[in-house]
């Protein structure tokens, strides 16, 4: 069964679709689609993927698309959103898409063929980006059969003002430096005084965790990176 899922999530990565929309200058320098097993008998997909402004101006990233298809061309899921941290980037400034979705009863890894991806961008920009320092690790379970990995990261607030909202985006690897797995955790309500540090932990997901010990997901480090979105 494990050598059948991996033989399929290398021919996903083959048969992707990506259509950054005209205008703006956006590329994408890297993406992962993985089908896991879930609870029961559903199936999660987790896209993620690493975009970057390679244009002259600053931009705006807005609305988006993520879709899922079968053999046939057929849409299995369609999102007209995707989820993308930050939202407001510079010339040469990256952003992480992180798209969680979970598959209808009957539709599995067998069955997703491909995945078509896109973002639009303006260059209407109406968000300031303010970027902190971070550090992440990830500390392996005491009891592997009960508990997942956990993300501890560490938040520096090297501005002179007391900031909140802090999101925190973590970017966890394979020992070739490429993409396995990409999410954020936004720190709603509390602050971190100037100069401080804030610190976040969070546990990745029991379906995500199970494929991370098996030898294709080879973690090999984790990075971070946080900041605030002011309108």
């Amino acid at each position: 069964m494990l050598k059948r899922f991996l033989t399929l999530l290398a021919a996903l990565m083959l048969l992707a679709t990506v259509a950054l929309a005209e205008g703006p200058a956006i590329t994408l320098e890297e993406e992962k689609l993985l089908v896991v097993p879930s609870y029961g008998d559903q199936w999660v997909a987790y896209y993620v993927a690493r975009i970057k402004n390679t244009g002259t101006v600053a931009i705006q990233l807005q609305d988006g698309m993520f879709q899922l298809k079968d053999k046939e061309g057929n849409e299995l899921i369609s999102k007209d959103w995707v989820n993308v941290f930050p939202a407001a980037l510079k010339p040469g400034e990256e952003a992480f898409v992180c798209q969680q979705e979970y598959l209808d009863s009957g539709i599995s890894n067998e069955t997703v063929a491909s995945h078509v991806f896109d973002i639009k961008a303006s260059t209407d920009v109406y968000k300031t980006v303010t970027l902190l320092p971070a550090t992440a690790e990830i500390v392996l379970p005491k009891n592997p059969d009960y508990e997942s990995r956990t993300v501890y990261a560490t938040i520096t607030n090297n501005t002179d003002r007391d900031l909140y909202d802090v999101t925190l985006v973590f970017v966890i690897k394979d020992t070739e430096g490429k993409l396995l797995y990409v999410d954020e955790v936004t720190a709603y309500s509390a602050g971190v005084v100037a100069g401080g540090e804030l610190k976040i932990r969070t546990d990745l997901s029991g379906s995500l965790d199970t494929w991370l010990n098996t030898e294709e997901a080879s973690i090999g480090s984790v990075e971070a990176f946080a900041y605030i979105e002011e309108y």
